[in-house]
């Protein structure tokens, strides 16, 4: 296998990708807050061929985006588009949405409009909605009836395949099985939520240790069965993040219980969104992706962990709209983060532990 890269970064530096301000950032997503699902995207783009188009490559390919739900505001329907541009270009299989799919409060009906405005008609785009959509759910669900999304129609919505809260999902290439993807439900993992009026935990969970207990003992499950050369898992908190959302599970359950099983079953990535921004941090040997900018972004970024102790490593941040997309062999497992006008910002290769 052979990676033709450009501008690949290497190194253990906390790197943050130039930025325009945070409030040029908030402008360009207030400008377009009012107008409907039909307004013209926040910038110029150019349908040239994407840098990713330059990797040589064969074997399981996707795209991860999080938080994007806004009806196309907040340059939501540029990051579609970029998306669209990569997805061709890497011929890949199928989205990882990392939850918060639908703002601000979620749906309260399988027939809602805002499957429409906040998704098939922004992201209807060649190579996007003809392949799965996988994913979580996010806090901002919870705040409207979470089942709601589970039921979305099947014929109508074809891509949407968040049919269950938590599972799995193994993708092969033509050596056999490459890659364990577990998805896992984590707001009801947070005991803060049981606590707040707005969140609609108790439709999925009686109390947060039912939930705790349930919800582990399936991942645990689903990482032993696991024979995929690769393991990945996707929630919507970060275990370790730089961003706003840093210290908001109060008893630090996410730290103290998921950290410590990714490393004893070799999860190579974790996957969440939740902070609007692109982040990665690492931690032993594993890498926690944070892909939360698909529409309204949180340019914040602020290092509060001790390299001198055994602590997470922050590589890089970046206050962009964006997403990340990510390449799978039985050798490497490339990252790559890309922003809302389709600048690539960040690479990173991941190669096989023995």
């Amino acid at each position: 296998l052979t990676w033709l890269t450009i501008g690949i970064i290497i190194g253990a530096a906390f790197t943050q990708a130039p930025a325009t301000s945070k409030q040029t950032q908030e402008a360009e997503c207030d400008e377009h807050m009012e107008h409907s699902y039909e307004l013209e995207m926040c910038f110029e783009h150019d349908d040239g061929p994407v840098l990713a188009s330059k990797v040589k490559f064969s074997g399981v390919n996707f795209l991860v985006v999080g938080d994007w739900g806004r009806n196309g505001h907040c340059c939501q329907r540029d990051v579609a588009h970029e998306m669209a541009k990569t997805s061709k270009a890497l011929m890949t299989n199928f989205t990882i949405s990392t939850g918060d799919n639908f703002y601000s409060k979620g749906i309260t009906d399988k027939d809602s409009e805002q499957i429409d405005s906040s998704w098939a008609r922004v992201y209807d785009k060649e190579d996007l909605l003809d392949k799965p959509w996988y994913g979580v759910l996010g806090n901002h669900d919870y705040k409207g009836d979470p089942l709601a999304q589970l039921g979305i129609d099947p014929i109508k919505y074809p891509a949407w395949k968040i049919r269950t809260l938590s599972y799995s999902k193994t993708f092969s290439d033509d050596q056999g099985e490459l890659v364990d993807i577990v998805f896992i439900d984590t707001s009801p993992l947070l005991k803060e939520y049981y606590d707040d009026d707005e969140m609609n935990i108790q439709a999925t969970s009686n109390s947060v240790e039912q939930a705790r207990e349930k919800i582990i003992s399936f991942l645990n499950e689903e990482l032993n069965n696991s024979k995929g050369v690769w393991k990945i898992v996707v929630g919507h908190h970060p275990i370790f993040t730089v961003g706003e959302h840093f210290g908001e599970d109060g008893d630090h359950f996410l730290e103290n219980t998921l950290a410590p099983i990714f490393e004893e079953h070799n999860v190579s990535v974790y996957f969440s969104g939740h902070d609007h921004n692109l982040q990665h941090i690492t931690k032993k040997n594993v890498n926690y992706i944070v892909s939360g900018a698909g529409s309204k972004i949180r340019p914040k970024a602020e290092n509060k962990y001790n390299a001198t102790k055994d602590e997470p490593i922050p590589r890089f941040h970046a206050g962009h709209q964006g997403f990340a997309s990510v390449s799978i062999s039985r050798s490497e497992l490339m990252i790559q983060f890309l922003d809302l006008r389709g600048t690539w910002l960040y690479t990173k290769i991941i190669e096989m532990r023995e």
